[in-house]
């Protein structure tokens, strides 16, 4: 085995154990999402890429030297592995990002063009010499239309950065910051691990390149499961309770500030009364739905938002007096209102909700949102008792 093919073949056998933990990692720790099954596409694309061009190493230099349909059959895996990269890639971000391309007909149809022209062209090279060929000697040569690989990728991953960086200027995905970052860089490691090893053949970059990004992904993917709510895509409990730790803290060593914390609780009016009546998926809805209006309220309010469990949610703000708590209250009642009035549904979404200031009663995280729970319920009865009279 030459230096460069032994290179080849460390370098890859390294990068297919990382993705290999990877993969397995996610199936079985996160099978049960959607979001994770896709991204186990992308990782199965690139392990398989990844073993293709180490067997390129070990069946043409090691097992079968000289066969050439053995060649052609290596390389042919690996190009087509390379379009299923960018084409899984597409996939799981255009989930992520809600794009949705798939309900838009014919752009579906156009965005999936450079995945099918690099499988066909690939298929087609042993008798075009699109993509590459095979001399009589064994020896791989690239076709006119390499670069057709590069640009399937490529394609893909600069979409989907585009995409990334728009999502990032909307004021209601927040929480979704980090994920959209990790998606709008991945191009940064995947482009210029390929120019590399494009430009100055025999370096394997482009194998590195992908395993770093790849990793990068699956640590803000582990992130925003531990950090998220699954059903609404806001902060979580677990979240919740570390933000208003780190907030104590600063309050505690700031004295000076002007500003109190505050902590809202907000609870569905009658959410069992529509999960009872019209499904648990119409309850889904208005969770959703609740959490929506919260994510522009946040925006706008600079607020920390968050699912609490169940029906209840938690809103965390910074304010001077109980009366601008009051008028966020107000604002955030409102939103909700007025979202379910545009909806075409048979039931009304509303909320109760109570707070609490951060003071001597409440130095403690568990007093502040005990108080404010017990705010909150005085507020649902005092709403139920209104609409009786």
């Amino acid at each position: 085995m030459e230096k460069v093919d032994w290179l080849y073949f460390q370098v890859n056998l390294v990068c297919l154990m990382v993705m290999a933990k990877l993969w397995l990692t996610v199936f079985y720790d996160y099978k049960s999402q959607y979001e994770s099954r896709l991204f186990s596409l992308v990782l199965i694309s690139t392990t398989i890429f990844t073993v293709s061009d180490l067997g390129w190493i070990i069946f043409t230099s090691l097992l079968f030297p000289g066969n050439i349909i053995v060649n052609y059959i290596v390389n042919n895996v690996y190009f087509i592995a390379s379009a299923f990269i960018g084409i899984t890639w597409f996939w799981f971000c255009e989930y992520i990002l809600g794009y949705q391309l798939k309900k838009k007909g014919i752009l579906n149809i156009i965005s999936h063009l450079p995945f099918l022209a690099l499988v066909l062209m690939t298929l087609s090279s042993p008798l075009t010499h699109f993509i590459f060929y095979i001399d009589s000697a064994n020896v791989y040569h690239r076709g006119p239309f390499y670069q057709l690989q590069v640009w399937c990728m490529n394609i893909y991953f600069v979409i989907t950065s585009i995409q990334g960086i728009i999502k990032l200027f909307d004021k209601n995905e927040i929480a979704m910051k980090k994920k959209y970052i990790s998606i709008s860089t991945l191009i940064l490691w995947a482009f210029v691990a390929q120019m590399i090893q494009v430009c100055i053949p025999g370096y394997p970059t482009i194998e590195i390149g992908l395993t770093m990004a790849l990793l990068s992904v699956y640590v803000e993917l582990r992130n925003s499961i531990i950090s998220l709510d699954q059903l609404t895509q806001i902060n979580n409990r677990s979240h919740l309770l570390k933000y208003l730790s780190q907030k104590f803290k600063i309050f505690e060593n700031n004295d000076d500030s002007n500003k109190n914390l505050y902590l809202l609780v907000l609870d569905v009016d009658d959410f069992k009364k529509i999960n009872d009546k019209y499904g648990h998926i119409e309850g889904d809805f208005a969770l959703k739905l609740v959490a929506t209006s919260l994510k522009k309220v946040a925006a706008n309010t600079n607020c920390f938002i968050s699912r609490y469990g169940g029906d209840e949610f938690v809103v965390v703000c910074e304010k001077e007096t109980d009366a601008q708590t009051d008028e966020l209250c107000e604002i955030i009642k409102n939103e909700i209102l007025n979202a379910s009035f545009d909806t075409d549904k048979k039931y009304q979404i509303s909320v109760s909700v109570g707070y609490a200031k951060k003071d001597a009663a409440n130095h403690t995280v568990a007093d502040l949102i005990k108080t404010a729970d017990e705010a909150m319920y005085k507020n649902k009865q005092a709403n139920k008792q209104k609409s009786l009279s």
